[in-house]
């Protein structure tokens, strides 16, 4: 699949990515790894930082709803930056 995809159930566990989400977050998250549960860093397009809680997944799986429309940026470990839409 061409498109990055990323999913995990609302306990945090079982999280699936494929390896295009790995190519856009420049690297493959860790199992179990509390700090990358979310895995890419978030940014918004003023460069301010999205804290983990505020990121598009942890919204869906805190509220059930889904983000739209909103911009982020991911920022890899060599830190360079994409648009994540």
């Amino acid at each position: 699949m061409p498109a990055a995809v990323y999913a995990c159930r609302r306990a945090w566990a079982d999280q699936f990515f494929n390896r295009r989400a790995v190519d856009l977050w420049g690297r493959e998250p860790k199992p179990n790894d509390d700090d990358q549960k979310l895995c890419g860093a978030f940014r918004l397009p003023n460069g301010s930082l999205l804290s983990q809680s505020e990121t598009p997944m942890a919204l869906a799986l805190r509220t059930g709803e889904r983000t739209r429309d909103r911009d982020v940026i991911v920022e890899r470990p060599d830190g360079t930056k994409t648009p994540s839409a």
